[in-house]
């Protein structure tokens, strides 16, 4: 309580703070209480009116500082060894209270203190060094001693289990983020490759938005960059939609598919079942036969049109 000093909870409303608020509102009012602060810390409870030192320890700008002190007669001025200075008389009249009580318990302990060791017996002797009185000290010192050190045991292994708790705790805790720091790590190493799946998206497939965006950097942790940049690479090869990279994704996350190598070599199993897949249907014989009767039909002369025939029959009458 060394530190200590009252305040009067209704200290703002003081003409002079009223003043000081209405000049520099709060700021000012908070940079009286801290100079009253700095005062109470004083030996002498003064301060030297240094402004430029005192703006720097209160970080306010000294113009104000020097404003507070001098222009609401919040303080008072005088002149000692240390040069001019100012110091508040309400505080140093509240520190004199303080001081004087202080003083009056002090003084009232130490006769408390001579009056128990100047005892006297019931002949009106002195009782300094009695041995039976000693002898109850030590005796209840020695008790008061066997249930401390009780007390203390109980302590110690309350104080080990809380220990071995939180050792318990911690290691718990230590496996807990050594779990969740893989995807993390993960995450932190492809943020450099994310930009260059947003740069292929954009490029190629069309608006990059937020949730799509989004989605793509789960993908990211969930599988690499280099496996999710070939799935676009295969949906632009396609010009299929970002839903069809979503899928191929999704398979590959089904099948357990982590790395590029791995990718590629699905997409090539996968191509080849689709084309050994697809159903060729051979050409019946009489649909060949119909073929090459028809080629050779061209080659057969055709009828001569009636309108020939009778130029030819007119001529021939002449």
């Amino acid at each position: 309580m060394s530190e200590y000093f009252s305040h009067d909870s209704n200290a703002r409303n003081d003409e002079k703070c009223l003043n000081l608020r209405m000049k520099h509102g709060a700021a000012g009012y908070g940079i009286y209480w801290m100079l009253i602060e700095r005062l109470r810390d004083q030996e002498d409870y003064t301060s030297v009116k240094d402004y430029n030192a005192l703006a720097f320890d209160l970080r306010a700008d000294a113009g104000v500082v020097k404003s507070v002190v001098e222009d609401f007669g919040l303080f008072a001025f005088t002149e000692n060894e240390k040069g001019e200075c100012f110091y508040s008389e309400s505080l140093n009249r509240r520190m004199s209270m303080m001081e004087d009580i202080s003083s009056k318990r002090a003084a009232a302990g130490k006769k408390g203190a001579q009056k128990r060791w100047n005892k006297k017996d019931k002949d009106g002797k002195k009782i300094t060094k009695d041995s039976k009185a000693m002898a109850n000290a030590t005796k209840d010192d020695s008790k008061a001693t066997t249930i401390a050190m009780a007390k203390n045991g109980n302590k110690k292994k309350i104080k080990e289990n809380k220990i071995n708790k939180n050792k318990i705790k911690d290691n718990k805790d230590h496996a807990d983020v050594k779990n969740d720091q893989r995807p993390r790590e993960k995450c932190a190493q492809n943020e450099n490759g994310f930009q260059k799946i947003s740069r292929i998206y954009q490029e190629n497939i069309g608006v990059l938005t937020p949730l799509i965006a989004q989605d793509l950097q789960q993908w990211v942790i969930d599988l690499n960059t280099e496996v999710v940049v070939y799935a676009l690479q295969l949906t632009i090869k396609k010009g299929a939609s970002y839903s069809y990279a979503k899928a191929i994704m999704k398979n590959w996350i089904d099948k357990n598919i982590q790395t590029l190598e791995q990718a590629k070599a699905e997409s090539l199993a996968f191509k080849k079942k689709t084309m050994h897949g697809r159903r060729v249907e051979s050409i019946p014989d009489w649909m060949k036969n119909e073929k090459q009767n028809k080629s050779e039909y061209k080659n057969i002369e055709q009828p001569i049109p009636n309108e020939e025939v009778l130029k030819r029959l007119e001529r021939v009458r002449t």
